[in-house]
């Protein structure tokens, strides 16, 4: 019975967390408009790496349009003196 009672009192995260994890499945981001941005700017993955001192695997990250930490987000954007919507965007699938 206790056991019963415990899992009824965290029902309601539970749900919370599974509409969470279905709306953040619904939504990607892209990364697209960065690489086209350092296209245009004739920089290289590597170029961005060395200016703004994340790893290979972050950059590799974005490439493939993976989610990363928003600390990544914001050196992008300083390191290419650009706002974040310049360099991202949220895709609905």
């Amino acid at each position: 019975m206790q056991i019963i009672l415990a899992f009824v009192k965290f029902l309601p995260y539970y749900i919370y967390m599974a509409y969470i994890y279905y709306e953040v499945n619904l939504m990607g981001v892209s990364y697209k408009k960065l690489f086209k941005l350092l296209i245009d700017q004739d920089l290289r993955k590597k170029d961005l790496q060395e200016m703004t001192g994340l790893s290979s695997a972050t950059i590799t990250k974005m490439a493939k349009n993976e989610n990363v930490n928003i600390e990544v987000v914001v050196k992008v954007c300083e390191a290419l003196h650009v706002d974040v919507g310049d360099i991202m965007e949220i895709e609905h699938k």
